[in-house]
Formats: structure tokens, C-alpha cells, sequence
């Protein structure tokens, strides 16, 4: 156990290196250059507090169930390192895995907290006009305010496929989710896009590129959706979205990586710890 271990931190390592090398020849290959580098520190700022927003996010949804803050910061940055070494979606499961209300529950939780953070970029874009964004708008807004009429066209297709079980399990952690303080935790998330949005900004502003507050939302929002299906981790799909948003450039795919590295790669080595002290000792840990 202990030679593994030693062997995934040397391989987290490793990856930092290369987001380090990836930002450094995106770049140097851009032809451009720090301008007032001292934003960077602000990025980095923004990025601390986005991501305690989003654990306090998770906290007005499931505090309700006794799950404590401490224990949600400690399964976000766990699960943030699987995400980035391995796979999103596996860095998600892990995290359900250990919030102690079930997995599938705890996956139904989750999606109550992605629709909370997808909805600020898709909002920004229905005032740009954007009208592509109405249909998921009302979807998540039905799945908010009357999920019960929505749960049953959606369990249809899981009873054909005899998967009845995972769907109710799945509802039944939506529904535990909204039992929890939705106001503060939508308040919660969106003041978390600002603050990730800000970083974006920030980053941009370091290399003398500035863009306004809104194209830095959408750029947010790309980037989620897309970090959510990227392999591994969100890698190339979190700077995707960020450079699709704003402008297809060699400086917009070295401000994005920047960006993702001071915003979230960076809890990559305190997620590795986590992650082994969690499975080393799971009790004394996450239950104290």
C-alpha cells in the first residue's frame, strides 16, 4: 500500500510538471507575455474562494443531513484529484461514495448542484440572445420547482430497461437536495461563477487581454459542461470551452490553462493526500 502510494503522488507530481509544461509552450509558442503578472495572485485568490463557495454550496444542500463542511471540503478535494488523474466522472463517484447517503442518492445530489452551476452562464446567455439555451433553461427550471410531473417522463425509458431502481434512488437524492437550503445554495453557487469568473479575468488581465464579465461567465459555463465529459479529468475539455468562449487563439489556450491550473490542477498534491488518507483511514478522517 505504501509503495502505491508513494508511486501516485510521484505520478501527481508528474502531472503538475506537465500542466506547468503545457502552460509554459502554449504560451511561449503564442508570442506573448506577462504584462502585470501580479493578477496572476488575484486569480489565484478568486480561485480559493470559488472553490470553499462551492463546498458551501454542498453544505446548504445535505447540511440538513448531517453532512458536516469539513467533510464536504475534504471529498472535494479528493475528488478533484481523481477528476484531474483519472476521470471526471470517477472523480464523482468517489465522492458519492464517501458523503455516507448512498452512491446513486449521492449522484442525484450532485446533478442538484451542477444545474445550479450551469444556470448563471445559461442565464447570461439568454440576455445575449442566445435563444438555443431556452430549452435547458426550462428543463432545469421544471426539474427545480415540479420535478414530480418531470420524474415521471424520465423513469419511463429506465423501466423498459428494468433500471426502476437506480432512477428512484437517483430522485430520491434530488429530493433530499431540495429538502436542504436552495436559496442560499443557488446565492452560494452563483457568487462562485463571479468569483471564477473573476479569475478568468484576472488571468487575462496578467497577460494584458481583457474581456467583459459576461463573456467570462459563458466562458465558465463551456468550461463545466465540457470538463464534465472531458477525458481525463476535464483535460483539454475545461480549456476548450474557455477558448471556444472567448476566441480561438494560441493566447486564449495559454490563458485557459493558466486559468484551470490556478483554479483547480493546483488542489490536485492536497487532494492525493486526502485521497490516501481517506483510504488509509476513513474514520478518524472524514467522520471526525
Amino acid at each position: 500500500m505504501r509503495k502505491r502510494k508513494v508511486f501516485s503522488l510521484l505520478i501527481t507530481l508528474l502531472i503538475v510538471l506537465f500542466f506547468l509544461y503545457r502552460i509554459g509552450d502554449e504560451t511561449g509558442s503564442s508570442n506573448f507575455h506577462f504584462e502585470e503578472p501580479w493578477y496572476l495572485l488575484v486569480a489565484f485568490a478568486a480561485g480559493i474562494f470559488a472553490f470553499l463557495l462551492y463546498t458551501a454550496s454542498w453544505y446548504f444542500i445535505l447540511g440538513h443531513a448531517g453532512v458536516s463542511f469539513k467533510k464536504l471540503l475534504l471529498l472535494n478535494l479528493m475528488g478533484s484529484y481523481v477528476s484531474i488523474s483519472v476521470n471526471s466522472a470517477l472523480g464523482t463517484l468517489i465522492k458519492c461514495k464517501y458523503l455516507g447517503i448512498g452512491w446513486v442518492r449521492s449522484i442525484g445530489t450532485s446533478a442538484m448542484v451542477a444545474v445550479f452551476e450551469l444556470l448563471p452562464g445559461l442565464f447570461v446567455l439568454l440576455l445575449n440572445g442566445s435563444w438555443y439555451a431556452v430549452p435547458v433553461v426550462v428543463l432545469f427550471l421544471w426539474a427545480i420547482f415540479h420535478e414530480d410531473s418531470l420524474y415521471r417522463v424520465i423513469a419511463k425509458p429506465f423501466e423498459l430497461l428494468r433500471q426502476e431502481k437506480f432512477i428512484e434512488e437517483f430522485y430520491s437524492g434530488w429530493k433530499l437536495a431540495k429538502k436542504g437550503n436552495l436559496p442560499a445554495a443557488f446565492i452560494s453557487t452563483l457568487v462562485q461563477v463571479f468569483f471564477s469568473s473573476l479569475a478568468l479575468i484576472s488571468t487575462g488581465r496578467a497577460f494584458g487581454w481583457e474581456f467583459k464579465l459576461t463573456s467570462a461567465f459563458v466562458a465558465v459555463l463551456y468550461s463545466t459542461v465540457l470538463g464534465m465529459i472531458g477525458t481525463p479529468g476535464g483535460v483539454g475539455g475545461n480549456e476548450l470551452g474557455i477558448v471556444l468562449a472567448l476566441d480561438i487563439s494560441g493566447k486564449a489556450v495559454g490563458v485557459a490553462f493558466l486559468y484551470k491550473f490556478l483554479t483547480q490542477y493546483v488542489y490536485i498534491i492536497p487532494g492525493a493526500f486526502v485521497f490516501y488518507r481517506v483510504l488509509s483511514s476513513q474514520k478518524s478522517l472524514l467522520d471526525e
